[in-house]
């Protein structure tokens, strides 16, 4: 059991410590989605609405920026609840290292946190 116990450690220490497997500090202030009525919204840690439910679908908050559904197509906002990246993807992935990956009319590429599309990719 000891022996058990010891490997589970050592395995939760070596996965913890994987790079990009633990969140930025940024993260663990971060708010989290909810849905209420059909909408999205988000809520603090201690279930406070803060930004009330009013998109059509919502992620999680990865590098201070959440991906929202409003109509068909995805914006980005901050954690104040405003739109920091203006509707016009079809599709989005999370930030990861300053970038999100996007598809735009059938087009993949990737956006930074400042709406840059520095990346744009030609494959389907």
């Amino acid at each position: 059991m000891r022996r058990f116990l010891g490997f589970m450690v050592a395995a939760a220490f070596l996965l913890c410590s994987a790079p990009g497997y633990l969140a930025s500090s940024q993260d663990f202030l971060a708010l989290f989605p909810i849905q209420q009525h059909g909408e999205w919204g988000f809520i603090d840690r201690t279930g406070k609405v803060v930004i009330p439910p009013q998109f059509r679908y919502a992620r999680a908050f990865h590098e201070g920026r959440a991906a929202v559904q409003v109509g068909d197509r995805f914006d980005f906002i901050d954690e104040t609840g405003k739109v920091v990246i203006q509707a016009q993807f079809d599709r989005v992935e999370d930030f990861a290292d300053g970038l999100a990956k996007e598809q735009l009319e059938g087009k993949q590429g990737f956006v930074d946190l400042s709406a840059n599309l520095p990346f744009v990719a030609i494959f389907l």
